[in-house]
């Protein structure tokens, strides 16, 4: 499979749905990569001087990958690396919404008291 990579692109606009519009029509076999900042370590080590003003978003590994099924991707794989300060996201276009499937997504609850706790 094509595989095409943009890293860090999406934090820096302030409308990130329309980035994962610009891909390759349902069925075929390009599977895009995206490199991000992980928003967790952030809130977990209450690191203030991670927050940039050229970032209009911020994202965990739930939210990244809601965004990319919302836009008709299915999210092949989805981990963290370097020190888990960025999330790697592999998917292929759909041709519709798809479901969470990797429990990497499910990260609401940790988030909310994450969020409290900053």
């Amino acid at each position: 499979a094509a595989t095409s990579g943009m890293e860090s692109d999406i934090p820096r606009t302030s409308t990130p749905f329309s980035l994962t519009k610009l891909r390759a029509p349902s069925g075929s076999d390009v599977q895009v990569c995206f490199e991000l900042p992980d928003v967790r370590i952030v809130l977990e080590e209450t690191r203030f001087w991670d927050i940039y003003y050229e970032h209009c978003s911020y994202f965990s590994a739930g939210s990244l990958a809601r965004l990319f099924r919302e836009a008709h991707f299915d999210v092949v794989d989805l981990w963290r690396a370097y020190d888990d300060q960025y999330l790697l996201l592999m998917a292929k276009p759909t041709a519709q919404p798809t479901k969470a499937s990797l429990d990497i997504e499910d990260d609401l609850e940790e988030l909310s008291t994450l969020t409290s706790a900053f």
